[in-house]
């Protein structure tokens, strides 16, 4: 069930010298709802979590987060509102462990590193993020290192989980794996945004969703399922989309540009990654 306000985006417009790219634009996160934030490449997404996570400061209108006024002046102002992001590169220290990347993340002038790897062994099993607190960062798969920067947001104190186009460096398999962690965070009563391309995804994740084209809200959190795929992608390009269709024919093969032959490499952990592929 969505609860209160949690944050606010009243009239924001961030301008870069000529280019406009967040005209005027409201936005709005709820507390326990998946709100995703979809739009074209250049349609002002990004900018917009900067301004919200304190990269940026917008050039008018107003920010609130938990019912009162806030201007979010750097990364550090946002984290310690409770507001956190995980971005699509992530920010880990590969040569450390678990534990001390999220300590890095910690600010606090006396840190225990038991207790660091108890609270990560701890929000490990509230919400479904299995990670070890001694693996090092190195050795993890992507989406085991996406789920160190959730755990290190949610460890420094988030209430407003951003996550910028999370999937898109997930195996098919990891996505649900993901969104079930979400749904965890929505139920425990966090506001969460998501930005996604891929409209099947908003489907089966968000609450409600909000379409920025050329800077400008279009569809302003509206519930999902009350528009077909046709109509958001309408709303985010602002015209109709042939669907792309294969080709009938088979193309003919010509001559071969790249052959490969009894490949072997080690991954990581020393195993065999690749063995004598052909």
């Amino acid at each position: 069930m969505h609860g209160g306000p949690l944050l606010d985006v009243i009239g924001c417009t961030k301008r870069f010298g000529e280019l406009v790219a967040n005209d005027a634009v409201n936005f709005s996160v709820k507390t326990g709802e998946i709100h995703a934030l979809i739009g074209e490449n250049g349609a002002g997404k990004s900018t917009l979590l900067k301004m919200i996570f304190g990269l940026y400061h917008p050039d008018e209108g107003q920010m609130m987060f938990e019912d009162r006024e806030v201007v979010v002046a750097t990364p550090l102002t946002a984290r310690a509102l409770g507001i956190g992001m995980v971005f699509q590169d992530l920010r880990l220290v590969p040569a450390l462990t678990v534990a001390e990347n999220i300590a890095l993340a910690m600010r606090t002038k006396r840190l225990n590193m038991r207790d660091v790897r108890e609270a990560i062994t701890a929000a490990s099993l509230q919400f479904g993020l299995s990670v070890h607190p001694g693996a090092l960062v190195r050795h993890l798969s992507i989406g085991e290192r996406q789920r160190v920067e959730i755990l290190k947001v949610l460890l420094t104190g988030a209430r407003l989980v951003i996550l910028d186009e999370p999937t898109s460096v997930l195996a098919p398999q990891e996505v649900e794996g993901l969104f079930a962690v979400l749904r965890r965070l929505r139920d425990e009563g966090y506001g969460v945004v998501i930005v996604t391309h891929k409209l099947p995804e908003v489907r089966a994740i968000a609450d409600r969703v909000t379409v920025l084209r050329g800077g400008k809200v279009i569809l302003d959190g509206e519930n999902p399922n009350d528009y077909d795929d046709a109509a958001l992608v309408v709303a985010m390009v602002g015209s109709t989309v042939s669907p792309i269709r294969r080709a009938s024919g088979r193309e003919t093969a010509g001559e071969t540009v790249l052959e490969v032959m009894s490949v072997s490499a080690d991954g990581d952990h020393g195993a065999a990654a690749v063995k004598d592929v052909s």
